[in-house]
C-alpha cells in the first residue's frame, strides 16, 4: 500500500469512527434508528422466498456490516458470513453481541495485508477498508449473496460503480445474487438532498452504478418503496447476469 492510498484509508477510519462515536454516545444514530424496528428480519425473510436457492447455507458477504443484526439472521438461516467493517468499536460490538448469543469462542488473527480476522461459529469479520481487501482474505467468486444493508448509501457518489464492481467480483458467476436495502432522501428539503451519509439512492442512481450498460448486474425485483421517518427504504433483488428479467 502506498502513501495516498494509506492515507485514503485512514480517513476513511476517522470518518466512520467518529460516526460510530456519535452512535455509541446517542448523539445521532444516523441509519440505526430502523435496525430498532426489526426490519433485518424482514429483509433477510424476503430474499429467501425470492431466491428459493438460498434456503441451503450459503456463504454471504455483508460490506460496510458495522454491528447490523441483519448479521445474526442471516446465521440463524444456516449461512456463513463474513462481514467487512473498517471500525474496530463496530468490530467489538458486533462479535461480542453473536459470540454472547451463539456460545462460540472468538479466534482473532491477521492475513495477508494486515487485515485483523475475527471468528466466531459461522462469522468471520475483516476489519478493513473494503477498497483495500486482499484477495487472500476474500478471494474473487467465493461468495453467494451480496447483503447490502445501506452499505450503498454510505458510498459516495463517485465511488460507488468501483463499490459495485469490486463486490461483483467477489461473488460466483453462475448464481451470485445481491440484495440492496438503500436510503432515498427525496422528503428531506430540497437543499439537504445531496448531503450524506446516507447519500440519496433512487431508481436512476440504482441503474447507473449497477444494471445500466456496461454494469455488472441485471434487476429481478424491486420491492414497494416504505416510508421510514424522514426517508424511504428502496430494496432491489439483483443477479451477475448479462440481461434483466425486470425495468426500474
Amino acid at each position: 500500500m502506498d502513501a495516498s492510498e494509506l492515507s485514503s484509508e485512514r480517513g476513511r477510519l476517522e470518518k466512520w469512527a467518529g460516526a460510530w462515536s456519535g452512535i455509541v454516545e446517542g448523539r445521532e444514530q444516523k441509519w440505526k434508528g430502523e435496525e430498532a424496528s426489526g426490519a433485518h428480519h424482514k429483509n433477510v425473510a424476503a430474499l429467501h422466498h425470492h431466491w428459493q436457492h438460498l434456503s441451503a447455507p450459503a456463504a454471504v458477504i455483508v460490506p460496510l456490516a458495522g454491528d447490523t443484526p441483519a448479521v445474526d439472521s442471516l446465521l440463524e438461516r444456516g449461512h456463513h458470513v463474513t462481514a467487512v467493517e473498517i471500525v474496530p468499536a463496530a468490530v467489538d460490538r458486533l462479535v461480542e453481541r453473536v459470540s454472547g448469543a451463539c456460545g462460540t469462542q472468538v479466534e482473532r488473527g491477521e492475513a495477508e495485508g494486515g487485515v485483523v480476522v475475527v471468528r466466531t461459529g459461522r462469522l468471520t469479520v475483516l476489519q478493513c477498508d473494503l477498497f483495500a481487501l486482499p484477495l487472500a482474505a476474500a478471494p474473487a467468486a467465493s461468495f453467494d449473496l451480496v447483503y447490502d444493508r445501506a452499505s450503498l448509501t454510505a458510498i459516495p457518489p463517485d465511488q460507488r460503480c468501483a463499490y459495485a464492481d469490486l463486490l461483483a467480483r467477489l461473488l460466483k458467476p453462475a448464481s451470485g445474487v445481491y440484495f440492496l436495502d438503500c436510503i432515498d432522501r427525496s422528503l428531506l428539503p430540497e437543499e439537504q438532498q445531496a448531503k450524506g451519509p446516507p447519500w440519496h439512492t433512487d431508481d436512476a442512481e440504482v441503474e447507473r452504478v449497477y444494471v445500466g450498460e456496461g454494469r455488472p448486474f441485471s434487476l429481478e425485483r424491486k420491492l414497494e418503496p416504505e416510508e421510514v421517518e424522514r426517508w424511504i427504504k428502496r430494496h432491489y433483488f439483483l443477479r451477475l447476469a448479462s440481461s434483466s428479467t425486470a425495468t426500474l
